[in-house]
């Protein structure tokens, strides 16, 4: 029963029960900006795309983080593949969240666990609602890619370790500089890598001390050019929203993701918010953090009386996977303007590891005086988790679903009404076509035409822009209201302009 064919199956199933609606919804706000970034028209336009400078396609600043393979050549290939086709990057989006799921089980397998540890690990991985905006958000791609990239490289290592094959090191150096070139929480794996060497593998003498250094040192090395090139190319403390500094927030920072993080296991208990929301109106969550605080206290009170009574002893894996948890979220919590719950994918791989050990010795326990009341109170367990995510995740997808409506209607009246725009042609919006839905208007349209040189943009303080009224390119000012589009074509004489 707790094989990994039964795992991979039950583990995607429930990943297609969560998100499976989500995969018609469109591309979303600053998906636009990724697409219309990474346009490859060469070979030597995938070598660019590895320069640590970019500029941002919308505001012509520098882009303040060095993410090209996530970004610019994945979205790139992506659409010489399928084209602006949203439907098959969700599916890669489900796929990576899946396939992060399935490493959970073999790296506990390989850290010596046992089957049910590594299969309830697994399992409830995806039900975590702090993941749930990197299936309903393309551009969250990235966190995804990362995660996976810098998953893969902890159980190639530990899998080189065990075995004693350097090929598997080799894997293991590739895969982290890939997680680097996906985000920046790739610079968690070395810690990782070190953590598990202290509990699994420390050296007893002179030639294993070396062998670990041999071992760590293109790690070391990739991290330290890392480095260099962030600190070299991009004010890291004044980088606006991406800036990085120190405070008390910090500790606060740490209180919440942990919160969020188990939160979806306790079924709400915290009340907490259980997800990141693209509505703005979602993002308002009040939240008493002395009550959280001390429902904390007593849920960590409850499961160390139970310890205590059971006689259990701490192990080695539960050790590794508070490491990892607290390593993987060591990189976000200096950022004092970031606080999303989507930057807990990486870390929450560590901390299964050891959800997935207490409830497994919570079955045993139980199974010792009756199978059957253990087998139920899993399931019933499971099943609870389960149906408190479908309802809220349920409940942001028919939000998504009427966005997806509206925005489907526009779009179409906007190629009927305009087919073919000549190039260098300027669109300029009015009326309630939602700014925070084509905040990057610009970018949305040059997606729709699929032509890179068109513009497009809103009223500035309810007039025309000046650069708007001065150009001699072609411009179509389009008025939507109640979600039926107006379009003023090219020699109409625009009211605006009399403004």
């Amino acid at each position: 029963m707790f094989g990994k064919t039964s795992t991979i199956v039950i583990g995607f199933l429930i990943l297609l029960w969560l998100y499976a609606p989500s995969l018609e919804f469109p591309f979303l706000m600053d998906d636009y900006e990724l697409l219309d970034g990474s346009r490859l028209t060469s070979a030597s336009d995938v070598l660019k795309a590895f320069s640590p400078v970019h500029f941002s396609s919308v505001s012509g600043e520098q882009v303040p983080f060095y993410r090209p393979l996530a970004t610019y050549v994945y979205f790139g290939v992506m659409q010489i593949l399928v084209g602006a086709n949203a439907f098959w990057f969700r599916i890669i989006n489900l796929c990576l969240m899946a396939l992060i799921s399935f490493m959970i089980y073999f790296l506990i397998i390989n850290l010596k666990g046992d089957g049910p540890t590594a299969f309830i690990a697994a399992v409830l991985f995806p039900v975590n609602m702090a993941h749930a905006l990197t299936q309903l958000w393309i551009s969250c791609a990235p966190e995804l890619f990362a995660a996976f990239f810098a998953t893969a490289s902890v159980l190639a290592y530990t899998v080189s370790v065990n075995r004693r094959m350097p090929a598997y090191l080799a894997l293991s150096v590739f895969l982290f500089l890939l997680a680097l070139l996906s985000k920046e929480i790739g610079i968690a794996v070395p810690g990782i890598i070190v953590l598990f060497e202290a509990l699994y593998d420390f050296p007893k003498n002179r030639k294993d001390s070396l062998l670990l250094g041999a071992r760590l040192c293109p790690f070391l090395v990739i991290t330290l050019c890392y480095l260099f090139i962030r600190l070299h190319y991009f004010n890291v403390l004044e980088a606006g929203a991406y800036g990085l500094s120190v405070g008390p927030f910090v500790i606060r920072y740490l209180g919440v993701y942990l919160s969020w993080a188990i939160d979806s296991y306790l079924a709400g208990f915290l009340g907490v918010s259980p997800l990141d929301s693209l509505f703005r109106d979602s993002l308002v969550w009040k939240t008493n953090w002395w009550l959280v605080s001390l429902k904390l206290l007593i849920v960590a009170g409850m499961l160390s009386y139970f310890s205590w009574r059971q006689s259990w002893r701490l192990e080695r894996i539960s050790v590794f996977a508070l490491g990892w948890f607290l390593c993987a979220l060591f990189p976000v919590l200096f950022a004092p303007q970031r606080l999303y719950h989507y930057y807990l994918l990486l870390p929450d791989v560590g901390l299964m590891l050891l959800i997935g050990s207490i409830l497994s010795k919570m079955a045993t326990t139980l199974s010792r005086r009756s199978k059957t009341l253990a087998a139920a109170v899993c399931v019933i367990f499971m099943a609870g988790i389960l149906a408190r995510s479908t309802f809220v995740i349920r409940r942001e997808e028919a939000r998504l679903h009427t966005v997806t409506l509206r925005m489907r209607n526009v779009e179409k009246q906007l190629l009927d009404k305009i087919p073919n725009p000549p190039d260098d042609s300027g669109f300029i919006f009015t009326g309630d076509y939602n700014a925070d839905w084509l905040r990057n208007l610009s970018c949305a349209i040059r997606v729709l035409y699929d032509n890179p040189t068109l513009n497009a943009t809103g009223l500035e303080n309810g007039r025309v822009p000046e650069k708007a009224k001065r150009s001699t390119d072609p411009i179509y000012f389009v008025h939507v209201q109640n979600d039926i589009v107006y379009v003023t074509y090219p020699g109409q004489r625009s009211p605006l302009f009399r403004q």
